[in-house]
């Protein structure tokens, strides 16, 4: 029970203070961040894959840099 008195102090410490004020905007930005994330997460989820498959699928093209002993360019 004092530690959830000592929790809702220093929030409300938090709250009146100017520091304060842009801690609470960064944690209810935060907080949106989350929750954008969490609702479009398949789409996310989507769009890294689609970006991970374009690069790999030209890392296995492969860059033929004509060295010797590769099978790159014969």
């Amino acid at each position: 029970m004092l530690a959830l008195l000592g929790f809702s102090h220093k929030f409300s410490v938090i709250l009146r203070s100017k520091k304060g004020v842009s801690t609470l905007e960064i944690v209810i930005i935060a907080a949106i961040l989350i929750g954008l994330a969490l609702i479009f997460k398949d789409r996310i989820v989507e769009l890294v894959e689609l970006i991970f498959d374009r690069i790999f699928s030209g890392a296995e093209e492969g860059l033929d840099f004509g060295i010797p002993g590769t099978n790159e360019g014969t």
